[in-house]
């Protein structure tokens, strides 16, 4: 169903539709709204992913800086 609307931006707004335009490679503002319309389930749902991976990184590296501590600890005890 093709649906057909008049959009009011701000100077602010605009401003950002056309950064989007650029980044999109489109020649429009109405290709790049259509594309982000499109496009935002798939990014929303990387940007999920990718904020779980980074959670799961810093546990494992959390994991290795404590081994390392306990390590150099024992380490140092050896030594002594």
């Amino acid at each position: 169903m093709e649906r057909k609307f008049t959009l009011r931006l701000s100077e602010e707004e605009n401003k950002k539709l056309q950064e989007l335009r650029v980044l999109l490679n489109e020649k429009t503002d109405t290709g790049t709204i259509t594309k982000v319309i499109c496009q935002f389930k798939a990014l929303s749902d990387s940007e999920i992913n990718t904020r779980r991976q980074l959670i799961d990184v810093t546990r494992k590296a959390d994991i290795l800086k404590q081994k390392v501590q306990t390590f150099l600890s024992a380490f140092s005890a050896l030594k002594q």
